[in-house]
C-alpha cells in the first residue's frame, strides 16, 4: 500500500504530497527566538513562589511580547493578557508564582505572542 501511495504522489506535484506546514508552527517558533520567561528569586507568601521575568532574547532589537496569565486563588480562577515593550537583552518582572495573602492566589505565565520592533 506504501509503494501504491508512493507512486502516486510522484504523479503529483510535490507540494500535495508533503505535510501541511502550520502557520501555528511558523509563531511557535519565532517566539522562542523571540522571547523566553525566566524564573529567579524566591517571593510570595512564606517565599514559596519564584518572581517571574519575561527575557528579549534579541540582543539586536526591541520587541513587543503579549504574556498570558493564568491565576487561581481556592474556587476563583481568571485569566488576562499584557503586552510589554522590552529593549534588546533586557528582562521585565512580571508577577510571581504565587500570592502573598494567607490564602495565596496561583499564577502561570506563557508568552503567546512576540515581535520585533
Amino acid at each position: 500500500m506504501r509503494k501504491i501511495l508512493i507512486l502516486i504522489c510522484l504523479f503529483i506535484t510535490q507540494s500535495a504530497c508533503a505535510a501541511p506546514v502550520s502557520d501555528n508552527s511558523a509563531n511557535e517558533e519565532a517566539k522562542k527566538q523571540c522571547a523566553q520567561l525566566s524564573y529567579e528569586t524566591m517571593c510570595g507568601f512564606s517565599n514559596s513562589g519564584k518572581n517571574v521575568f519575561v527575557v528579549n532574547k534579541r540582543s539586536d532589537a526591541s520587541i513587543k511580547v503579549t504574556v498570558h496569565t493564568n491565576w487561581k486563588k481556592g474556587i476563583d480562577k481568571g485569566e488576562y493578557d499584557r503586552v510589554h515593550n522590552l529593549a534588546a537583552g533586557l528582562k521585565k518582572r512580571i508577577g510571581c508564582t504565587v500570592g502573598n495573602g494567607v490564602s495565596g492566589a496561583i499564577y502561570s505565565f506563557k508568552v503567546v505572542g512576540c515581535e520585533v520592533k
